[in-house]
């Protein structure tokens, strides 16, 4: 970390709500690399966070898994990134028409730090995710430092094996990465995944539940 990296955490540290010290870049600022349903922009501006720049990039060594426990059957999983070394390629999606590519496509937000614990606060606060440091190559080419959310372990599925989610947490994925400017071929693949079978009764007293409680209980997706 620079002096002036240092510096500047240091002054974040003393208001930050969260872990935003942690990442802050010289520039005062801190990037989030996002992968699931945050690859909409409507869903992040929905958790109150407000962003100066969205760009696509590639984190590299890392997989895509929906490996993260949901609420089955209405919700049997959410998406998470595992590293490849820690036998990553076993927890990738499993898809007959497509094999999945070397690594994880998304997009690195740059945000204030006040922003950054918005983000880590509308995710659980720790609950459901450690902070990793991790380094993306953006489709400029440029490398940056971001933090990536990744699952805690008690909250993973069974064997920490990747399961189909639902068409509607798929959709924030395959429309988010097309409006971002993912790869043709990382949005093909995505495309072809497979979801959850639906169930109408199951979908629509989801969707009730989810309006009655409102705003008294969101859990992070």
């Amino acid at each position: 970390m620079t002096r002036a990296s240092k510096a500047a955490a240091a002054i974040v540290s003393m208001a930050s709500r969260g872990p935003a010290a942690s990442c802050v870049g010289a520039d005062g600022l801190c990037r989030n690399f996002a992968f699931g349903s945050n690859l909409m922009s409507s869903k992040m501006a929905a958790r109150g966070v407000e962003w100066s720049s969205a760009e696509p990039g590639i984190l590299e060594g890392w997989t895509l898994s929906f490996n993260q426990a949901g609420w089955p059957p209405a919700e049997p999983s959410f998406a998470n990134v595992v590293p490849l070394a820690d036998g990553g390629e076993a927890k990738a999606p499993q898809c007959t028409d497509a094999a999945p590519p070397p690594s994880c496509h998304g997009v690195v937000y740059t945000m204030t730090p006040q922003h950054f614990d918005t983000l880590w606060e509308s995710e659980g606060s720790g609950d459901w995710y450690t902070t990793e440091k991790v380094k993306v190559r953006l489709y400029s080419g440029e490398v940056v430092e971001s933090i990536v959310f990744c699952c805690v372990p008690r909250r993973r599925t069974a064997h920490e094996q990747s399961v189909p989610p639902s068409e509607r947490y798929m959709t924030f994925l395959r429309e988010g990465g097309k409006a971002a400017g993912l790869s043709p071929e990382y949005t093909e693949w995505l495309s072809k995944l497979p979801t959850a079978p639906k169930n109408p009764l199951v979908a629509f007293t989801f969707g009730q539940v989810r309006r009655w409680i409102g705003g008294l209980y969101e859990r992070p997706e």
